[in-house]
């Protein structure tokens, strides 16, 4: 709602700035969701309808705000997990030092080659989340109508703003770069029965890493096509989830290592 509201505000989508206030308004307390007929009561509309202009009704429809929108929940989410994988492996990293002191026969350190080279791998991943995060916030302020509408010089523009390759591309990137950072705490250092859970997540995670901006489909002549960008969008949010799962996970076998660490036990 917030994405479409900023959109319309910018004056190139010729839309009453009376819609835009009852688009405002129609937002319930806490969030909640409302169904049609409650909307329209926040927004002040009698009767339950618009009586809406020329151009209006697609400038209302524009999906490419949904998906927009979507991605930037999907952003926000993925780089605040982004943080806690690059502390819980330096956590572990420490504590695995520490055990290999007081077992001489844990595996050496040469071994442990993932490990020593997380940082190497960790690296790139969230480079790629800050490039698709600077591409959603791109794509969240401009115009994204068509037409869009020039008032001064009285003219229509016809372009592809509404185009959302670009909110696919960054959706198929950031699942990649969430995949690769499960791939992390999903190697095998103990906790066994934990492992196994950790390989579902882990085998999922890897699944949905596959790409969808190239099965984009025309339809209606080639004059639409079925957008990869929602789509993708979804995708990436499931992996949020997975990630979510496999890092609270491996939350709990770094509490483990401590406790080794501290305890010897």
């Amino acid at each position: 709602m917030l994405v479409r509201i900023n959109t319309l505000l910018q004056g190139y989508s010729e839309i009453l700035f009376e819609i835009l206030e009852a688009i405002t308004n129609a937002v319930g307390p806490a969030r909640e969701t409302l169904n049609a007929e409650k909307a329209f009561e926040f927004a002040g509309v009698i009767g339950g309808f618009f009586e809406l202009q020329p151009k209006e009704g697609l400038a209302l429809v524009n999906v490419t705000v949904v998906g927009s929108g979507l991605a930037s929940i999907v952003l926000f989410d993925t780089n605040i997990l982004a943080l806690p994988s690059e502390v819980m492996l330096a956590i572990f990293a420490e504590a695995s030092q520490k055990l290999h002191e007081m077992d001489p026969l844990q595996k050496s350190k040469e071994d442990l080659y993932a490990l020593r080279t997380s940082p190497r791998w960790l690296g790139p991943q969230i480079e790629v989340i800050r490039s698709a995060t600077k591409m959603i916030e791109r794509k969240i302020n401009p115009v994204n109508d068509n037409p869009l509408i020039e008032v001064s010089k009285n003219k229509a523009f016809h372009g592809g703003n509404f185009q959302g390759t670009p909110i696919g591309v960054s959706m198929d990137h950031a699942r990649l770069a969430i995949a690769s950072i499960g791939k992390n705490p999903s190697l095998d250092y103990g906790f066994k029965g934990v492992k196994i859970a950790m390989a579902s997540y882990c085998s999922e995670l890897q699944f949905l890493a596959n790409l969808v901006t190239n099965h984009v489909q025309s339809a209606e002549q080639h004059n639409q096509d079925v957008n990869s960008f929602f789509i993708s969008s979804r995708k990436t949010a499931e992996a949020v989830d997975i990630l979510t799962l496999m890092s609270s996970t491996y939350l709990m076998e770094l509490c483990q290592v401590i406790d080794l660490r501290h305890f010897g036990g």
